[in-house]
This record gives structure tokens, C-alpha cells and sequence, in this order.
């Protein structure tokens, strides 16, 4: 190890997360305005343009009988229509499980976490058989499940993926890469699912031996009230994301879909 690379080390050594880090990166102004612009690299590298949409659905499933089938979230029973957690980035909790963040998100209602996993590297019989044909390699399946007896069981999954990059890669990808958010847009199929945005993003910040804690942001108070369109919302916050940082809501049972457009501010490579 050189002298260089030692000084890197004992950097990265002082740090639990990237807020602290990034502090040489050039500020951009934090308004909606950034949206889709060229991006600065603060280390005097040319300009670059960097987006990423994570899009999250919910998916219900139903095993009666041995048979499985995709049922509607209006065929749940009344304890089974609430809001699901939903969790991005955060390699390291991922790794066991999300244990840190569903403690902060828990399962409400019936509903109880079940398997965590991305789709072509482990999957179980119910979700080859059913959930396959909606899945996309590399994508983020959170597995949730209700034991209704008499041979019924209900089976509620949140798909994470993105059409940019298999989402698998990307979680993988912050091992070594760390890069910081400049806005998300955060936003809904229409009008319909509005409330949606009342759930809060809430960051976990996990440390190397496995304490967390959080920090959480109200989506509908980036909603422009003189906007005529209620259902984006433009978040604009820099925040540094690498494998002990984990973004996590509550996804309500009948939204079709949340897409959250990252807009990455600039990125760093660590190299032991």
C-alpha cells in the first residue's frame, strides 16, 4: 500500500457515511429547476448528465389450494390493505436482511416479511411459477405473507427495479462506488394516488457493527401549490448514498407504481 492509497484509508476509516465525505464536491443550487441538467464533477472532470428511475410496485398474490394466482389489491381482506415497506440502496442491511431498516419500517397490519431477494440469483417455487413473467433479472424482490388458514395464504411483494440498470447491479455497485443524490423526483401514476405522497422517505444510516439511525423527509412538502399537477413531487436535498445508507418508505397496497428519479450529483470510486 502506497502513501497514497494509505491516506485514503484512514479517511474512509473516520467516516460512517458520506455526508462528511463528499464535502469537497461542488454545491449546485438545490431547486427543481436542476432537473435533468448537465451535471458539474466537483474533481475538475468534464461535465456528465447522470439519472437513474427506481421504480417500486406492489404485487398480490393468492395460494389456495396449492394453485397461485395474481389477485387485485381490492380482493385483500380488510387486515391486508395497508401500506407495504419499500427499501432502496443500503447493501450492507441488505445483506441480512434488511433488519435495520424494516425495525425502523415495520410490517403493519396482518402482514409479516418473509424472504428479501434479487430475482435470478435466488427465488422461491411460488415466485418462478407465478411472479416470474412480471420480473425483470436483477430486480428487488421484498416478500411479505399472511396465513389465512384453511389452506389460503396471501403473499404481498414489493418489486423494486430500473429500467437503467438491473437493480442488483446498482445495489452492488455502492460496495465500491458512492455518489450523491442532487433531487429525486418522486412521483405517482395520477391524481388518484396522491396520498401516497404523505409517506414518509425515511434514511437509514447503519454503521459498520450494525447501529442505525434515521432521518426522515415529507414528500408533499415539495409539492408546488401552484402547480395544476398534484402528483410529483421534486425533492431537492444532496445526500450521500453508499452501502451503510438505506432510503425506505411505506407503499400504500393500491398504488400501481412509485417512480423515484435520482438525479446523481457526482460519484466516487473508492480503491484500497
Amino acid at each position: 500500500m502506497n502513501i497514497a492509497e494509505k491516506m485514503l484509508l484512514n479517511e474512509l476509516q473516520q467516516l460512517d457515511s458520506l455526508d462528511n465525505y463528499f464535502n469537497d464536491v461542488d454545491e449546485m443550487p438545490l431547486t427543481s429547476k436542476n432537473v435533468g441538467v448537465t451535471l458539474r464533477r466537483g474533481d475538475g472532470q468534464p461535465a456528465y448528465k447522470a439519472q437513474i428511475d427506481i421504480i417500486i410496485k406492489p404485487i398480490f398474490i393468492l395460494v389456495a389450494s396449492g394453485t397461485t394466482s395474481i389477485i387485485e389489491p381490492s380482493e385483500l381482506p380488510s387486515g391486508l390493505k395497508v401500506a407495504l415497506p419499500a427499501f432502496m440502496f443500503g447493501q450492507a442491511d441488505y445483506s441480512g436482511g434488511f433488519p435495520n431498516a424494516i425495525a425502523k419500517l415495520p410490517a403493519l397490519g396482518l402482514w409479516s416479511l418473509q424472504n428479501v431477494f434479487i430475482y435470478g440469483v435466488y427465488g422461491s417455487s411460488v415466485v418462478q411459477t407465478t411472479l416470474n413473467p412480471l420480473l425483470k433479472r436483477g430486480d428487488l424482490v421484498i416478500e411479505y405473507q399472511y396465513n389465512a388458514g384453511g389452506g389460503n395464504i396471501y403473499l404481498g411483494y414489493i418489486i423494486v427495479s430500473s429500467d437503467n440498470v438491473a437493480y442488483g447491479t446498482l445495489l452492488a455497485a455502492t460496495n465500491s462506488d458512492r455518489f450523491v443524490i442532487d433531487t429525486v423526483r418522486y412521483s405517482v401514476n395520477n391524481d388518484l394516488y396522491t396520498p401516497q405522497l404523505k409517506n414518509q422517505l425515511v434514511f437509514i444510516f447503519q454503521t459498520l457493527f450494525g447501529k442505525a439511525s434515521d432521518d426522515k423527509i415529507s414528500p408533499t412538502s415539495f409539492v408546488n401549490p401552484r402547480n395544476t399537477i398534484k402528483y410529483i413531487a421534486d425533492i431537492p436535498f444532496t445526500k450521500g448514498i453508499d452501502k451503510n445508507i438505506s432510503i425506505g418508505t411505506y407503499v400504500n397496497y393500491d398504488v400501481p407504481e412509485i417512480v423515484f428519479s435520482i438525479f446523481i450529483k457526482d460519484f466516487k470510486k473508492i480503491e484500497a
